[in-house]
């Protein structure tokens, strides 16, 4: 037995709810904060306070755009979104024997660092492929009930045979 309290709190992706959450956990004396950042900018004055009252702040899963923090944990948004951006590229590229077609992206969170991480991959990937398009992008917010509205507003959109990809 390790002997380690653990303290949870869920601010359902809410960056002001998140600050508070760290706030009252600040005034636990805990001796470390690991946290999912909700939004990239939006919870920076909750890590740094955290880092500047000493005590070891890990991210995982989302970076933040502070650089008051001592680790992250996982693989990068930026590296997700050009893994799945390619796995597109070779779907495309076996349907039409060349890399092209029309897109249509179902995003996470505005402004989050997943959001813009996966977006920066994306574009890295993208950008070498001119005639690969991306028509339409929608934010889901994680949220399955969201994706599922926004591929049926898409396929309502777009006739049978304009969106070659997802």
């Amino acid at each position: 037995e390790l002997n380690v309290e653990l303290v949870e709190s869920d601010a359902h992706d809410d960056a002001s709810t998140q600050i508070s959450n760290i706030e009252a956990m600040l005034q636990q004396g805990l001796d470390a904060i690991l946290i999912t950042p909700a939004v990239e900018d939006a919870v920076n004055p909750g890590i740094e306070a955290a880092y500047a009252a000493g005590i070891p702040v890990i991210l995982f899963d989302r970076t933040a755009s502070t650089e008051d923090y001592h680790h992250f944990v996982g693989w990068t948004d930026e590296n997700n979104g050009a893994a799945c951006a390619q796995l597109i590229v070779d779907a495309l590229t076996e349907k039409y024997g060349e890399p092209k077609g029309k897109i249509v992206a179902l995003d996470s969170i505005a402004g989050s660092g997943t959001d813009n991480g996966q977006k920066a991959g994306q574009e890295k990937v993208f950008s070498q492929y001119p005639n690969i398009e991306i028509v339409a992008r929608q934010y889901t917010d994680f949220e399955e009930s969201k994706g599922k509205s926004a591929m049926e507003d898409f396929l309502n959109r777009f006739a049978p045979g304009e969106i070659d990809g997802v």
